[in-house]
């Protein structure tokens, strides 16, 4: 038998032995909730009357719910997530190109990382304003329809 198939079993073992001695000790313990529910059940509560609730009007039964709207926030980061889990399973996809994008971060100078960071910054401040365009324009053409 190998070690790793003694260890399994000795662990195996010790997981059954913790378990007895949990529900040993659990099974000594006096039944709280029995009790309780008794001396709940002897006692009297006074119970409070539920307000009679008003018939809705014909008119208001069949009126048309409001069509819910469409979350452009969640659509919107949704594809710009999935376009950078798209290009990172690209990029370590293949040896080659993991290796050259490897080489190619160690070689970046400092001036090129300000770059970067820049233009990660400005993609997200341009999310950021095509996601409230869109909110705008979904409040007004709700304001417009009614």
């Amino acid at each position: 038998m190998s070690d790793d198939m003694q260890r399994m079993e000795e662990t195996i073992e010790l997981f059954e032995q913790a378990d007895a001695a949990d529900d040993a000790a659990t099974a000594a313990l006096p039944d709280v909730h029995a009790e309780e529910a008794a001396s709940l059940a002897s006692a009297a509560l006074p119970v409070a009357a539920a307000p009679p609730v008003a018939a809705a009007s014909p008119a208001e039964e069949t009126a048309p719910l409001p069509r819910p709207r469409t979350r452009w926030a969640a659509i919107v980061w949704g594809l710009v997530l999935a376009a950078l889990a798209a290009a990172a399973a690209w990029f370590v996809s293949d040896a080659r190109r993991l290796d050259d994008l490897a080489l190619w971060v160690q070689n970046l100078e400092v001036g090129a990382v300000v770059a970067y960071v820049l233009l990660a910054l400005g993609a997200l401040i341009l999310v950021i304003g095509l996601v409230g365009l869109l909110r705008r324009a979904q409040l007004a053409a709700l304001a417009r329809r009614g």
